[in-house]
């Protein structure tokens, strides 16, 4: 951690362990665990959600290396009836690590964990592939947020909680229609937490990040889901964001809370919400 980060962070949180909770952290290369790592690096003790296997090994190498605990917790967000108990399970992994849980709470909140599907034009697509996607992509990352705001595991004041979204919440893309509906789900519920929680100075910011390199794209791009080369023409940079970089626009978020752009970015927009 550098001298200035370190000093950034204190000021707001005080000199004490700093705890993030990062969903959707199981792919790697991923935005969740690029985000997950970064923190780690930056001085943070991370509760990494993964949905799609039990544990990254990737998120156990960088916590060792910066000596940082990481607990991982893997989680079916499509199971709407379970969402309450994994709050549960969080508390309990924290206390097992040897956190005193009666004042605990994350400093950092960053929902991530979210699925795609393609195809899905509006004529044909299936009301409960919608559903699906709405479950895992938005009331998932909701219904999380209220759990622990009401078990006051967010740290207030100071917490800041950020939903990742999508450029596919104001842009048409044909074939993302539920993907599209979820993401714009993810932005109001971001802008309402946000107009709530203010009054408790806790920050909550919406942010799309763009083309990032991940596995999720890699993936469309070998099924010809995505034009690579035409994506990367119109970056700045002229190639995608590495996913280990997403972790550096929740940092510039908490050194920068006024920040309200990111021209770096393809179709990226962040803004902190309810100022």
């Amino acid at each position: 951690m550098t001298g200035y980060l370190e000093r950034k962070l204190r000021e707001r949180f005080g000199p004490r362990p700093l705890w993030a909770l990062v969903t959707g952290a199981s792919r790697n290369p991923g935005v969740g665990s690029g985000i997950a790592g970064e923190l780690m690096a930056a001085g943070f003790n991370v509760v990494a959600h993964c949905g799609r296997s039990a544990r990254n090994p990737w998120l156990d190498d960088i916590a060792l290396q910066h000596r940082q605990e990481v607990l991982q917790l893997q989680m079916d967000f499509s199971d709407a009836a379970a969402m309450a108990g994994f709050v549960n399970r969080i508390e309990d992994a924290v206390g097992d690590a040897g956190v005193d849980r009666a004042g605990f709470s994350f400093d950092v909140i960053v929902h991530v964990a979210g699925i795609s599907a393609w195809d899905e034009v509006a004529p044909e697509i299936d009301l409960a592939a919608i559903q699906s996607l709405m479950q895992v992509n938005a009331w998932s990352a909701f219904t999380l947020t209220q759990a622990l705001w009401q078990r006051r595991r967010v740290t207030a004041p100071g917490g800041l909680i950020v939903f990742i979204g999508s450029n596919h919440w104001y842009k048409v893309y044909s074939g993302f229609l539920g993907y599209a509906v979820s993401k714009s789900a993810i932005e109001r519920i971001a802008c309402h937490f946000a107009k709530d929680l203010a009054p408790h100075d806790v920050q909550v910011a919406h942010t799309t990040l763009g083309w990032v390199d991940c596995e999720r794209h890699r993936i469309a791009q070998d099924e010809g889901r995505y034009d690579y080369e035409q994506a990367c023409s119109v970056l700045p940079t002229r190639k995608p964001v590495a996913a280990w970089e997403c972790g550096g626009e929740v940092l510039g978020l908490l050194l920068t809370p006024s920040r309200i752009g990111n021209s770096s970015r393809l179709d990226a927009g962040e803004h902190l919400l309810g100022q």
